[in-house]
């Protein structure tokens, strides 16, 4: 366990002596920090002055200490301080923590109620599909319209003519949507598209997805939980999207791809975990984890070369590629690695002008990666969700 996570093992000023000293920093760096006297410093870490709470967030940021940690340290001192000091005891604690209590039940009771009916919807632009038998004069179907909720209607039915009358008076619904007889009526048009179907594609979609993330992670050699291992900030949508912005005018040809005129641009998804990036043919997606490796252009960029590696469908690329004397004896596996390795460098550094490839490997990307201009291509890219 590292000093950090004993924190509550020391006193404030103790705990601001061994963290500044585990990270290498004077008495003087502290201090100029705090805008104080190293001297005083000094004395705060031997207890014999009290620390100023308002320098509490500089100390944090600048010992890269967790703010609210701290914080508990701090106010755990100055109450144990004030108990011994006024000779009180562990009791005092357990009222203390039954008053805390008290507190937090009165102001929530306090809380004003929020009158539902006056509240925005969430969702304002969603449509529901509604579906009735025995509809009567659609007393539902009124309470969606008086709330201004939009929807559409599915099906109705009822055996009463009178009543068929006036609900397609109120109501737009076609003929073939509605029912006389109930008893004969059959769902099987409909099937599919409730919520327990779509809550079944979802469940399946997110399960396509997870294998994915665990591809990514393993592709990296890193570990496949979907949670954080580092202290790497997660990528942000409108950064995957400057990236793809910077990256896909480098390779216009991968707009071309057969089946970009077939399906369009490929979405970019965003998942859970680290690694990295790497292409679902299934739904035509570059699937990007939030937490890269090495960089975020690396984890985009392994994206697109996977993309360019799959739809090479007449193996052009995969064929000429093999020849190379680097990839001499590998598997396609092993050389799917090589090549996405390789396309991140040629894109993301030789086309700028830097010279890291071995001759021959950028003489064939030269080849098979030919930039063109003026064909009204450079300036897309695939489309971010």
């Amino acid at each position: 366990m590292s000093l950090k996570d004993n924190c509550m093992e020391f006193s404030i000023g103790s705990y601001i002596k061994e963290l500044r000293s585990s990270g290498g920093k004077t008495l003087k760096d502290v201090a100029e920090v705090l805008n104080i006297d190293p001297a005083n410093l000094s004395k705060i870490e031997n207890g014999q002055r009290d620390f100023d709470l308002k320098k509490l967030p500089d100390l944090c940021d600048f010992l890269n200490i967790d703010y609210q940690i701290a914080k508990k340290e701090v106010f755990s001192e100055m109450i144990a301080n004030n108990l011994i000091e006024n000779g009180l005891g562990e009791d005092t604690l357990d009222l203390t923590r039954k008053k805390i209590f008290i507190y937090k039940e009165r102001d929530t009771e306090a809380l004003p109620i929020e009158d539902w009916r006056l509240k925005e919807f969430a969702h304002p632009k969603a449509k529901l599909r509604v579906g009735t038998l025995f509809s009567g004069i659609g007393a539902f179907e009124s309470a969606l319209k008086r709330l201004n909720i939009q929807h559409e209607i599915a099906f109705a039915g009822d055996i009463d003519p009178y009543v068929r009358k006036s609900y397609f008076a109120n109501y737009n619904i076609s003929e073939d949507n509605w029912h006389n007889d109930v008893t004969s009526f059959s769902a099987k048009k409909y099937k599919g598209q409730g919520v327990p179907a779509l809550k079944l594609e979802m469940r399946e979609g997110l399960n396509n997805k997870k294998d994915f993330m665990m591809l990514c992670a393993r592709q990296a050699r890193v570990d496949t939980s979907p949670l954080c291992q580092n202290k790497t900030p997660p990528i942000s949508l409108k950064r995957a999207g400057e990236i793809m912005m910077d990256l896909t005018p480098l390779d216009p040809d991968m707009l071309r791809a057969s089946r970009i005129r077939m399906y369009g641009i490929p979405r970019v998804i965003l998942v859970p975990g680290q690694g990295l990036g790497v292409y679902d043919w299934s739904d035509n997606s570059l699937i990007i984890p939030i937490f890269g490796v090495v960089s975020d252009v690396k984890t985009v960029g392994f994206a697109l070369a996977a993309f360019r590696w799959d739809n090479d469908e007449d193996r052009t690329l995969k064929d000429t590629f093999a020849l190379l004397k680097q990839n001499k004896g590998k598997g396609i596996r092993g050389l799917q690695d090589q090549f996405s390795n390789d396309y991140f460098i040629w894109i993301s550094k030789e086309r700028k002008g830097y010279r890291i490839l071995s001759k021959e490997v950028s003489k064939w990307f030269k080849a098979f990666f030919k930039q063109k201009s003026g064909t009204g291509m450079e300036n897309r890219s695939p489309g971010v969700r």
